[in-house]
């Protein structure tokens, strides 16, 4: 196992004290590097950042950042100048440095991050400090089997989709360095991060008492086990969803000996069971898909009993891979590099599993639930458009889940009753032949939460651009059916289908 790190609570308040007094913020380090160059140093290329950093006069930021973003070596003066209350040899004894003759490097990360978040009202974003391994381009190695992973794309998907809820209670499944703990320690007043790592747990315990956050209690275990008969309001999760092959050793922060997703398919059937009533679950997913099978098949088959039972789900396929683009992507993500021996080995292995149980594509996705609160609904979905503004997608998205979710548990005569109301910032736009009125094509343009465009026809388009929520569908159908001498139930009955159908877009959401 790799060392853990040993700070004591008067050493991280020490430590907390010299990043806040450098002003090592993620602004601050661009400032000091350049975006363009920080851009290249995560790259793994170090040119532009070690150009720009020769030319730096000596600064307690400008030692961190050789620390933590270029790898340097820094003498005992510059950690003494940077750590006042701390000496070198704490630091490389609680392994947060290497100790190298005279000189000390990293032993780990240590980044600021900010992550968007609707949540705060005021910045849209938190900010925190992190410990993790090192970083991709520090490392120049593959993997350790209990590495800690730092902030990815995957953490700030998750994030970003958060509803911007206060609740009594939550949970983070697989917390990893503690971060998405951290965001929903901002919406509950108790939280419970699990993870099976008890190296991750103690970086994860270091990272909140560094953030200063008090109100989560960490606990060790298999997914849900360490919760017991618990449940929340609230409970997200990034799970170890990477398919690991047959024979080949698990990276515990991503994947493990399971077959195949029957880690996913575990996590899926059991995540209901842990919510309070109307509690709320956000979850990132990955699932096989097989030879002649659709890719909705086997979340159907996970959620359809569950959903019954507890609520509604919304999961949304948002890539799907083939099975060597798959092996690439997981080689190199561990730090094999591609075109060697390992990796050459390693995607065999993944090939050979994949043919062997007729896996055709495996996708991606997120999991949205609501445990209670109207009729049970399942709806998957393939969305590739791009997620909007990262800073409302939380509330986005939630509006789109519960109007969706109760659209589609309506019966026509439900939806013709119904108010709706367009959402903010979406856009009608038209295209017309020139010296022609009637357009050729009508399209409703949305911002959150995809950034999409809908086609629609007269009718629709008279209907959304009427939905205000002051008249309901019915009444609408009905003025527009004396408008274009229609068949009034006809249209009625072609509306319905055409809210049925765009329920899930976020175009409208249904006046209470």
């Amino acid at each position: 196992m790799s060392a853990a790190l040993t700070l004591s609570p008067a050493q991280v308040t020490a430590l907390r004290a010299a990043l806040d007094s450098a002003d090592y913020t993620l602004d601050s380090v661009t400032a000091l590097l350049g975006a363009e160059a920080l851009e290249s140093l995560r790259a793994g290329s170090f040119a532009g950042a070690l150009h720009r950093f020769a030319k730096l006069p000596a600064s307690p930021l400008k030692t961190l950042c050789a620390l933590f973003y270029l790898g340097a070596p820094v003498t005992r003066d510059e950690l003494q100048t940077t750590f006042t209350q701390l000496t070198p040899e704490e630091l490389t004894g609680a392994g947060v440095l290497r100790a190298n003759n005279s000189y000390f490097s990293a032993a780990v990360s240590l980044n600021p991050v900010t992550i968007a978040d609707g949540h705060n009202r005021d910045s849209g974003a938190y900010s925190w400090w992190l410990f993790s391994d090192l970083d991709d381009h520090l490392r120049k190695e593959a993997v350790s089997d209990d590495h800690v992973m730092g902030v990815g794309g995957a953490t700030r998907s998750l994030i970003s989709q958060l509803p911007p809820l206060k609740v009594a209670t939550a949970a983070d499944i697989g917390t990893g360095c503690g971060v998405v703990a951290f965001h929903l320690a901002k919406r509950a007043a108790k939280v419970v991060a699990t993870d099976l790592s008890s190296r991750t747990l103690n970086f994860a315990q270091v990272n909140a008492q560094l953030n200063e956050i008090v109100n989560i209690e960490f606990r060790a275990g298999d997914l849900f086990a360490p919760l017991g008969a618990e449940r929340f309001d609230l409970l997200a999760s990034n799970p170890p969803f990477v398919i690991n092959p047959a024979g080949e050793s698990a990276l515990s922060y991503r994947s493990t000996q399971e077959p195949g997703d029957a880690l996913v398919a575990r996590f899926t059937k059991q995540l209901p069971g842990y919510l309070n009533n109307e509690g709320r679950a956000v979850a990132l997913l990955s699932w096989e898909n097989y030879w002649g099978k659709n890719f909705a098949d086997r979340p159907t088959a996970w959620l359809e009993q569950s959903v019954k039972q507890f609520g509604s789900a919304w999961v949304i396929e948002r890539d799907r891979v083939n099975p060597l683009a798959y092996a690439k992507m997981w080689a190199r993500d561990g730090g094999v590099q591609l075109g060697t021996a390992a990796s050459e080995k390693l995607q065999r292995s993944y090939l050979d599993d994949f043919e062997k149980r007729e896996v055709s594509t495996v996708s991606f996705g997120s999991l949205h639930l609501q445990n209670g609160g109207q009729k049970p609904v399942l709806h998957v979905a393939e969305v590739r458009s791009p997620y909007g503004d990262p800073q409302k997608l939380g509330s986005a998205i939630d509006a789109a889940f519960r109007t969706g979710s109760r659209i589609t548990g309506l019966s026509d005569s439900e939806i013709l009753e119904s108010r709706l109301m367009l959402a903010a910032g979406v856009k009608e736009q038209r295209l017309h032949k020139p010296g022609e009125a009637d357009p050729q094509e009508i399209w409703f343009a949305a911002t959150l939460p995809f950034l999409q465009q809908y086609p629609a026809g007269t009718a629709t388009a008279a209907m959304l651009g009427a939905s205000d929520g002051e008249l309901s569908v019915g009444q609408i159908a009905g003025a527009l059916a004396d408008i274009f001498e229609v068949e009034p139930e006809a249209l009625a009955t072609e509306l319905c289908t055409v809210v049925r159908e765009l329920a899930y877009t976020g175009l409208f959401t249904v006046a209470p």
